[in-house]
């Protein structure tokens, strides 16, 4: 019994021992891809002076701006961005031919919306939301292929804080929202490395349904 007590103790300081590293791991892990996020959104306030800003008033408001921010107020009041009885008289605007948004953009947009039905503050804060996203994105890609978490960091802030990003800003909305990029160039270092396998065992692979999803939601940036 005695033999059987301590085998017995000494599963289960084993066990605590296991549980215990692998909840370490789990939320070192997690802290990893806090890091990033707190980086560029602190980087984004500083940046932008954010501080001082009115989220309310538009960021940008000649040009082209004023068609995406009319885009927003479309999804906002008819539900999606394909008609907008307001404008465009006599019959109204209609974005059936008009490539100038991409699906998942609207999509966010249309989440965002639930928050404030203010178009011109989800608008800003689209576009301000697209920071973070693409020093995440940018980070999964790196992360993907094994590349140095310090040189991931450095590379995911570098990219998302390009001088395009701002040039472009909300006059641009769909070029300025970039978070996908880096998908796309994973989707092409797989292919260029053979190690894209569209079927596998029978059934669609993971890889391709991601290559479908990106090529159905984001045809601006594939043109």
């Amino acid at each position: 019994m005695r033999f059987d007590h301590e085998k017995l103790n000494y599963g289960y300081f084993q066990n605590v021992i296991i549980l215990r590293t692998t909840k370490l791991i789990f939320h070192s892990k997690i802290i990893s891809w806090i890091i990033p996020l707190a980086i560029c959104i602190g980087l984004l306030i500083l940046s932008m002076k954010l501080y001082n800003a009115d989220f309310r008033i538009p960021f940008n408001y000649i040009g082209d701006s004023l068609y995406f921010y009319s885009l927003t107020k479309t999804v906002i009041e008819s539900g999606w961005v394909w008609r907008n009885s307001a404008l465009g008289a006599p019959f109204g605007l209609e974005n059936y031919d008009y490539p100038g948004f991409n699906n998942l953009d609207m999509l966010i947009i249309k989440v965002l919306s639930l928050i404030s039905s203010d178009s011109v503050f989800v608008e800003n804060l689209f576009f301000l939301l697209t920071f973070p996203l693409t020093t995440l994105t940018s980070m999964i890609v790196f992360r993907q292929f094994k590349i140095n978490y310090a040189y991931s960091l450095l590379g995911s802030l570098l990219f998302s804080f390009m001088s395009f990003h701002f040039l472009r800003g909300v006059s641009h909305l769909n070029v300025s929202s970039y978070y996908i990029i880096p998908l796309i160039a994973m989707v092409l270092l797989w292919i260029y490395r053979n190690d894209f396998v569209l079927l596998s065992s029978n059934t669609f692979s993971i890889k391709g349904i991601y290559l479908d999803i990106v090529t159905q939601i984001f045809p601006n940036h594939l043109r």
